[in-house]
């Protein structure tokens, strides 16, 4: 790959919009509200049920380089014996490819839970590592009067580094709403690439809400949720709209700092879920580069607590 000072400065401001954020390893999903073990390690478990998530998104098709995302989670809940509260535990593994860089993620999750009225909260955290990847020898700078064709900022090779992750959340829901905050990369995470090059993981704060608005009819629902990120230097926000029929197929819009899309899902049998986005990207300019972005959703839920858990298969109350 031949890169110029135009097409390097295109290509970071692809990476940028990417994530929004100014950490690259934190790329996010539209269809997060699947499964919220995504922002929050305080909702492992919430669904009372086993839940196994697959996340699959293909940014900017027709972009050379575009990150792809890919999301395997799976929680659990639990309950031990003499013990008051109900327990969730989980594993979640994530791996972003993004122009020269590959960033793959890999946590385990636990969540504490009890009663306060009619309601839950829950306190949970997460442990886990970062790995990042720079192929360094995909680029070949070309000599010009920006730069040399050798620059001690790129590394020169194949230069992985690993860096110990640690997140903490909270969550709090009712029959038809839900709130959340969470905080991950705590402390600050520094990876080396070589002797040259540092890539950095600032702390990032996450608050998220949803709520259910029945309507006239009991056959229909309108399911909104919203996350808001931010790093304390940059933020980002997203916010969904579905209109769900009988609980079992649903469809809406879904809006982000710099993309709109469209949302449809539906539950083909007991237990397993199907969604999907098309996101188009706002602004004329990414619009001359690429037809939209594309995202999937797998999930497949199963009572485990021997029909103490919610027997709600088809409920997609947690968006």
């Amino acid at each position: 790959m031949v890169i110029n000072r135009k097409k390097l400065t295109l290509l970071l401001s692809l990476l940028l919009l990417s994530i929004g954020l100014s950490a690259q390893f934190d790329a996010q999903f539209d269809q997060y509200w699947y499964d919220h073990t995504v922002e929050n390690p305080a909702a492992v478990g919430e669904r009372q049920m086993m839940q196994v998530s697959l996340l699959q998104r293909n940014q900017w098709i027709g972009v050379k380089h575009a990150p792809i995302t890919t999301l395997l989670a799976a929680n659990v809940p639990f309950k031990m014996r003499k013990h008051n509260g109900a327990h969730g535990m989980g594993i979640q593994f994530k791996s972003d490819v993004l122009g020269i860089f590959a960033n793959q993620y890999m946590a385990a999750e636990y969540a504490y839970k009890f009663q306060v009225g009619k309601n839950m909260l829950s306190f949970g955290a997460n442990i886990g590592a970062v790995n990042v990847i720079c192929y360094g020898d995909s680029v070949k700078l070309v000599e010009s009067e920006y730069h040399t064709a050798n620059d001690p900022a790129i590394p020169t090779g194949k230069k992985s580094g690993i860096g110990f992750d640690v997140g903490v959340g909270t969550w709090y829901s009712g029959e038809n709403w839900y709130v959340g905050l969470s905080a991950t990369h705590l402390p600050k995470i520094k990876i080396h690439l070589g002797e040259t090059s540092v890539f950095n993981i600032l702390p990032m704060m996450m608050a998220s809400g949803g709520y259910d608005f029945k309507l006239h009819s009991p056959y229909y629902i309108i399911k909104t949720s919203a996350l808001v990120l931010t790093d304390f230097k940059t933020w980002d926000f997203h916010a969904t709209a579905l209109l769900s029929f009988k609980e079992k197929y649903w469809g809406g819009l879904t809006g982000r700092r710099n993309g709109l899309g469209l949302i449809f899902g539906t539950n083909f049998f007991k237990g397993l879920t199907l969604g999907y986005t098309y996101e188009l990207p706002l602004g004329n300019r990414m619009l001359r580069f690429t037809s939209g972005s594309h995202e999937l959703y797998v999930g497949y839920e199963f009572d485990i607590l021997g029909g103490k858990g919610d027997k709600s298969y088809k409920s997609v109350r947690y968006l």
